[in-house]
C-alpha cells in the first residue's frame, strides 16, 4: 500500500466508495485530498480541503462514476471552497454546483450520463419539482440540466445511488424538524400531529431513476428535532438487492447511542 510521509493521519472519508471501476478512490491525508490508484499504487496531485469540521475544511467525499470528486463542504457561501463542489481527478475545480452543503448522492442515469441526485435545492437553481422542495437528478456534464426525480412536497431527505445498473434510488426522510410535533413522543404523539405530518415523512422510498415508479418501504422513526444523529440514513446495495436502514424504534432521546436498531429490506 502506499506510505505518506510527513502527515499525522491518513483516512478514507465516512461517506466514500471505492470507484464505479474498482480502482480508484479519494482519501485525505492530514489537510490533503488525493486521488489513489490502488492497482498503481499511486496518488494524483493534492487538493487543499482543510481539517474536517474546522472553519472552511473539508465535510463530505464522494467519488463520481469517472473518478471526479464531490465535494461537501464544512461551511456555505458563494466562494470556492464553501458549499458543494466537484473536482476533476487532478484536483482541479469543475464546478461550484451550490452554495449550500446538501444532502447529495452520484451515479449514473440510464443513458449512461454522470448524475448527481440532490434532496430539495435552495439556491443556484431552481428546484425542478412542482413544489419547489423535491429531490432533483443534475446531469455533471456541461449541460448541467436538471430534472425532479420525486416530489417530497418540501420534507428534507437523505440520498443514496449506489445502483446505476437497476436504478433504484433509497431516500430516507426526516420528521418535521421542530419539537413538539408529530415526531416529538413525551411519551405519546403530540395532538397535532395529523396536521403536521406530510407525505413520505419517517419514510424510506425507492424511486426509479427515471421516474417511472416510487415505492414506500417502511416507517422509521427519524426525531432529527431533538438529535441530529436520529436522522435516519437508508444506503442501497451496489445491485439494488437490499436497503439498509436505522431507526430509533423505542423512542429514546437520551442520545447517539440510543438510536441503534438497525433493519435491512430485501427489495427483489
Amino acid at each position: 500500500m502506499h506510505a505518506f510521509v510527513g502527515v499525522a493521519s491518513v483516512l478514507i472519508p465516512d461517506e466514500e466508495d471505492l470507484s464505479e471501476d474498482g480502482d480508484h478512490l479519494w482519501i485525505v491525508a492530514g489537510t490533503q485530498a488525493f486521488l489513489y490508484t490502488i492497482s498503481a499504487n499511486s496518488v494524483g496531485p493534492a487538493l487543499n480541503v482543510g481539517a474536517k469540521e474546522t472553519g472552511c475544511g473539508w465535510h463530505k467525499i464522494q467519488i463520481t462514476p469517472s473518478n471526479k470528486m464531490l465535494m461537501t463542504w464544512a461551511c456555505n457561501g458563494a466562494a470556492v471552497g464553501r458549499g458543494q463542489e466537484v473536482y476533476n481527478s487532478d484536483g482541479v475545480l469543475d464546478w461550484h454546483m451550490f452554495d449550500n452543503s446538501l444532502h447529495t448522492d452520484v451515479g449514473r442515469d440510464f443513458s449512461g450520463n454522470e448524475i448527481a441526485i440532490v434532496g430539495r435545492i435552495p439556491d443556484t437553481y431552481k428546484d425542478a419539482c412542482r413544489s419547489g422542495g423535491g429531490a432533483d437528478v443534475i446531469k455533471l456534464d456541461r449541460s448541467h440540466a436538471i430534472s425532479c426525480l420525486v416530489d417530497l412536497n418540501w420534507a428534507s431527505a437523505h440520498i443514496s445511488y449506489r445502483d446505476s445498473a437497476r436504478g433504484w434510488v433509497a431516500i430516507s426522510l426526516f420528521d418535521q424538524g421542530i419539537c413538539p410535533s408529530f415526531s416529538c413522543f413525551t411519551p405519546k404523539l403530540g395532538p397535532d400531529w395529523q396536521s403536521a405530518w406530510r407525505n413520505f415523512y419517517e419514510e424510506i422510498i425507492l424511486v426509479k431513476i427515471d421516474g417511472s415508479g416510487v415505492f414506500r418501504l417502511a416507517h422509521h422513526r427519524s426525531r432529527s428535532a431533538e438529535y441530529y444523529w436520529a436522522q435516519s440514513r437508508a444506503a442501497i446495495s451496489r445491485d439494488g438487492g437490499y436497503v439498509v436502514f436505522d431507526s430509533n424504534m423505542n423512542i429514546n432521546d437520551s442520545g447517539l447511542n440510543s438510536y441503534s436498531d438497525v433493519y435491512m429490506i430485501k427489495v427483489r
